[in-house]
């Protein structure tokens, strides 16, 4: 092997020690997190027996890339059977959502209270190409509700027919709301106070959602 050859040879190796550096640097310059649980009508509990409520849910150390899942249960403390509505809020940076999805395994049951504990898995997942945050925090919504965030014509399911009726409340108020409370809350998917044209893009998000296609927890 010549001088020049094995001079080469050394100089690329030496390019390709310090990008491996580089590159594990950049893969240990993890992300921290912590998501206060805040619930409505239910209770969310770190154990089956329903006796250790969760407050907050601390992620820990999280690197680009890394998906964590947090097991929780949910058991209703209403005075009805309850349906469970998930939403993220409080993003702390605001754009912190670009680079990290939370989602959640809730299929749309409905959960007696006291009697029912749903056993939910958190699963946070961070981007591979997240960059300029060091630390986030958000909040996790959970509220019992009588009815599916999107469940407009009221059968306990989310499904193809909820478009037609959501198309019929839409040509009936123009997007302007003044019919009975009920209605205006099963019509109102994004919760703007306004059932129109933008309800529609959050009732395919929630159909997915509650058809196993897509499982991330919308923000509000």
């Amino acid at each position: 092997m010549s001088r020049t050859y094995r001079g080469y040879a050394i100089a690329f190796l030496v390019v390709l020690l310090v990008l491996s550096i580089l590159t594990l640097s950049t893969t240990l310059n993890g992300t921290t997190s912590v998501s206060a649980i805040i619930a409505n009508e239910v209770g969310v509990y770190w154990d089956i027996n329903c006796n250790n409520p969760v407050h907050q849910v601390d992620w820990g150390i999280l690197n680009p890339g890394s998906v964590r899942d947090e097991p929780v249960y949910v058991q209703g403390e209403g005075a009805e059977p309850t349906y469970l509505n998930l939403s993220t809020t409080n993003w702390d940076p605001p754009n912190a959502d670009d680079y990290i999805t939370l989602r959640c395994n809730y299929a749309g049951q409905k959960i007696d209270p006291y009697d029912d504990v749903l056993q939910l898995t958190l699963t946070i997942d961070i981007s591979r190409y997240i960059k300029g945050i060091s630390n986030f925090s958000f909040d996790i919504l959970l509220s019992g509700s009588d009815h599916l965030l999107g469940d407009v014509n009221g059968n306990g399911a989310v499904g193809p027919t909820d478009f037609g009726d959501l198309a019929k409340m839409v040509s009936i108020y123009s997007g302007f709301i003044t019919g009975p409370p009920d209605l205006v809350a099963r019509g109102d998917i994004n919760g703007n106070g306004v059932v129109g044209p933008t309800d529609f893009g959050d009732l395919a998000k929630m159909f997915l959602i509650y058809s196993g296609i897509v499982l991330e927890v919308p923000r509000v």
